[in-house]
């Protein structure tokens, strides 16, 4: 996958996530799609600035950002 790739798959994930928070009834539902679109916006925006050559290494970034 190209980085230009990750930042559009990140970001379309996001966007997935809070779509369904949006439709959850349950209040801890909700907070569990809303934090995994949380993570996914964190990615892209990891994925975009590496993509731009502003950003550390993507694979650490990416690494770090989901707690590994």
């Amino acid at each position: 996958m190209t980085l230009e790739n990750d930042w559009a798959y990140y970001q379309r994930r996001a966007q997935q996530q809070l779509f369904i928070a949006s439709r959850a009834t349950d209040p801890a539902i909700k907070a569990i799609h809303l934090d995994l679109a949380a993570r996914y916006a964190t990615l892209s925006e990891l994925a975009a600035r590496e993509a731009s050559g502003k950003g550390p290494n993507t694979t650490s970034s990416i690494e770090l950002a989901i707690g590994r």
